[in-house]
């Protein structure tokens, strides 16, 4: 009988076994560290486990709060913190609290807990905090050093106690900044200060909290006026992107990847100084075009330059993607008459040029331009903005070397009014001139032949032969003739021997006695009013 109810029970207990579950939940707290300073943080893990999906749970985390004061995670209750919350079905879940440690001692942590869902348990766990208190710091390095003006050299390292600066003449004044490594570590000695010209020497100390001392010495060169211009000299002469342009500064632009690309050219570098600049390289090899800006990034312009290194600002016009480069006129072109010379402004510069000498025509204007490898005349209408090559600029009549009448009135027809009128006084003077020439040349003609007439050895023989014809009807008239002077040796301090000779009488062209007092001056006077 015994036996039997022996068997009985077990079989009992074992149906209790089965059909009533048996759980254990388990609990855990993990340190971010299990040592600290005070003033130091410590995060503190808690972590429940259960064997069956959880949809509640309650944990209470009792600290010492004499060594450890609450911060953050769930919520601090006195020198408990307590999380309560709702969960969906986790079968182990994780919650963080952190602490700060405010005093020497062990930061004792003890954790109960609860979870409910498709089972029910209980947890609990504990784990201490050794906290330490602070030990008095030996560092003595500073960990910084800045200057008002000037370049600390070396660069700073805490391992290096000794620097130098250099400012220019006009730097009367410096402040010297430095910080300690460590913070409670004190730093003297910094501050602001007058500079004489010369050295002037600072010195920094660093004092740390373990009353360990280390100094560093700054030590300010400030230049003499000469010395500051010599250096500033130098600055500009090592400088790749100054260049100076009719005496005013620019800076070249190193990077011209954002410009837009230009039809003949390919963006490269150029090297100067060291430094690679961008470019725009003419593919014909003629232009290298630079960038360049004032100091304040405006005002940005192409500049060229030459094997001296001297750079020219490059007039030119843009229309699209194209540019076309101004150059000089040819110095022996021949322009068509119906251009004028003009200014046109480029770039803020008035730029010699040709316009059309007809009004209706203002603006239009034409520069002689190089593009793609080639210079030409061309024709840009500033209304527009556009460019086109002008084959009529000059004037095809540069080869001719005898013009004929047509083509010479072709030319006057394509002078201009002002021109013309010119021409027509020039030509109207040079006949004037030609009729005064053959005037004279005709009286110089005249007054030969008259002295050949009254020479008398060409006087005509008055005797006509035969019968002479009878005057004996006409009355006669007695003419004044003044007969020369009797000439003598001594009138005109000749030899003594000289022989007197009296000039013999003049007879006209019908042998009659010339008056030798006729006012010939009267006759030549009217010849010239002929």
């Amino acid at each position: 009988m015994k036996k039997i109810v022996s068997v009985l029970a077990v079989i009992v207990l074992l149906l209790a076994a089965v059909s009533v579950p048996v759980f254990a939940d388990s609990a855990t707290i993990a340190l971010s560290k299990s040592k600290v300073t005070i003033g130091s943080n410590v995060t503190v893990t808690l972590k429940y486990n259960a064997g069956y999906k959880m949809y509640g749970i309650d944990l209470s985390l009792t600290y010492n709060s004499s060594v450890l004061q609450y911060v953050s995670g769930g919520t601090n209750n006195g020198s408990t913190v307590k999380i309560v919350e709702a969960l969906s079905g986790e079968t182990s879940k994780s919650f963080s609290v952190t602490f700060k440690a405010i005093a020497a001692g062990g930061g004792s942590l003890s954790l109960s807990g609860a979870a409910s869902g498709e089972g029910k348990g209980t947890a609990s766990a504990g784990a201490t905090v050794t906290v330490e208190a602070v030990q008095p710091s030996s560092n003595a390095n500073l960990g910084s050093i800045s200057l008002s003006e000037g370049t600390l050299s070396p660069a700073f390292s805490a391992n290096t106690t000794k620097y130098t600066a250099t400012v220019k003449y006009p730097v009367e004044k410096i402040t010297i900044s430095a910080n300690a490594a460590v913070g409670d570590s004190t730093v003297s000695g910094a501050g602001t200060f007058n500079l004489e010209v010369g050295d002037n020497s600072k010195t920094l100390t660093v004092t740390a909290a373990s009353g360990a001392k280390k100094t560093y010495t700054v030590t300010v060169k400030r230049m003499t006026a000469e010395e500051t211009a010599a250096a500033e000299q130098d600055e500009r002469d090592r400088n790749p992107y100054l260049i100076v342009v009719d005496g005013a500064d620019r800076l070249l632009v190193s990077d011209l990847s954002a410009m837009p690309a230009f039809y003949g050219y390919t963006l490269s570098s150029a090297e100067r100084k060291g430094a690679q600049i961008g470019v725009f390289s003419d593919n014909a090899g003629k232009y290298q075009l630079f960038w360049a800006t004032d100091q304040n990034g405006e005002n940005g312009a192409f500049y060229s330059r030459d094997d001296e290194d001297n750079f020219t600002r490059v007039k030119y016009i843009l229309t699209g993607d194209r540019i076309y480069i101004i150059e000089p006129f040819e110095s022996d072109i021949n322009v068509s008459g119906q251009f004028t010379p003009a200014k046109y402004e480029i770039g803020g510069e008035r730029t010699d040029c040709y316009r059309y000498s007809d009004s209706k025509f203002d603006d239009f204007y034409v520069f002689y331009c190089y593009i793609n490898g080639k210079s030409d005349y061309y024709m840009f209408d500033a209304a527009e903005n556009t460019v086109q090559r002008e084959p009529t600029f000059i004037s095809n009549e540069v080869a001719v070397q005898n013009d004929t009448p047509a083509g010479l009135i072709e030319k006057f027809n394509k002078l201009n009014t002002q021109a013309k009128i010119i021409l027509l006084l020039i030509s109207l003077a040079a006949i004037l001139i030609l009729v005064l020439v053959v005037l004279l040349i005709v009286k110089a003609v005249t007054g030969k032949r008259d002295d050949a007439e009254n020479d008398d050895t060409l006087i005509p023989d008055m005797n006509f032969g035969g019968a002479q014809p009878d005057y004996s009807g006409y009355a006669t008239q007695t003419a004044d003739v003044m007969l020369p002077t009797e000439q003598t040796a001594e009138n005109f301090d000749l030899p003594a021997d000289t022989k007197t000779e009296t000039e013999p009488e003049t007879a006209g062209d019908n042998g009659e006695i010339l008056d030798e007092n006729l006012d010939t001056d009267e006759f030549l006077d009217a010849e010239d009013d002929f």
